[in-house]
This record gives structure tokens, sequence and C-alpha cells, in this order.
């Protein structure tokens, strides 16, 4: 399944999109559709990441692990999240077929899986975990450092011999 973000100065080339890939058999989503085996084609121009709406369904599609096919509509730089991928350029010439070869292989079964990315939904559990890990450690000290007082303790007044009891 497939699914089109774009932000508004796009319209035209992702409306063209959708019939090219229509008419050529593919099946087109309205919305991302959770889980693994979906491709997202992304439209971007030099505006285009700034639209919190792209930036929202590329981070699911991210978090998803879904792939990604970065389609260039103006001179534009991806996203440092997306700057691994290598992008449809359509800045000079419209070559659908270019796009459905990158579709046809990202669909295939044997289709290598998405690199991870570190999205904000990523980061926050990661440090959610740090959090957890770091207090865990500071109870883990403050207990040892108690039972290192109270073996210093015990220590010295087994050498004394204070508190011994004595016939």
């Amino acid at each position: 399944m497939l699914h089109i973000t774009y932000a508004p100065q796009d319209t035209v080339l992702a409306n063209r999109l959708k019939t090219d890939l229509e008419q050529a058999g593919y099946s087109l989503s309205a919305d991302l559709p959770p889980g693994k085996g979906h491709v997202l084609i992304a439209v971007l121009s030099p505006g285009s990441w700034e639209n919190p709406a792209v930036q929202q369904t590329v981070f699911q599609a991210l978090d998803n692990s879904q792939h990604i096919i970065p389609v260039l509509s103006g001179i534009a730089q991806l996203p440092k999240l997306i700057d691994h991928l290598t992008p449809v350029d359509f800045t000079v010439d419209y070559t659908f077929d270019t796009l459905k070869a990158e579709v046809d292989r990202l669909s295939a079964p044997d289709a290598a899986h998405p690199m991870r990315a570190l999205t904000p939904k990523v980061r926050r559990a990661n440090r959610r975990i740090g959090y957890w890990l770091l207090a865990l450690a500071l109870v883990w000290f403050i207990i040892a450092l108690i039972l290192v007082v109270f073996g210093a303790v015990a220590i010295y007044m087994g050498v004394t011999g204070y508190g011994t009891v004595r016939d």
C-alpha cells in the first residue's frame, strides 16, 4: 500500500503522482496505514519540510519501520532523518518509470528493512530509559554507601572491642 505526503505547494505534482500510480495498478491510501510493508512517498520542495503534516507523516513512517521514497519537486536538501535515502528527482523532468522502479524495489518481499532513525518518539523513549537507569544507579549508589558506612562502623566496633559483652 502506498501513501503520498506533501505540502500544499506540491499539490500539482502529488496529484499527478496519484493519477499515474493508480493507472499503473498501485493502491493508494488516504492515511498512512500502521505496520510494516507500506511505502511512503514524500514529495519535498524547498519549504515543504516546515509543514507539520509532512513532518508527522515522515516521523510516523520511520517509527513504523516503513520505506520512504523522497521525491524532489524543487531543489531542496533532504531532512537529516532521511538524508541517507536516494531521492527521485523530478526537478528537471518527470520520469515516472524511475519512481515506479523504486516503488517496485521497496515493495518486493525480499526488500531490505528500512534503517531506524532517531525520531522524536524514539528520542523520548531513550531519554525515559536513561532517567530510569540513572535513578536505578543512584539507588544502588546510596545502598552501597550505607553498606560501606555500616561496614566501617562494624569493623571499628570489632577492632576496639567497643560494644562487646564481657564476663
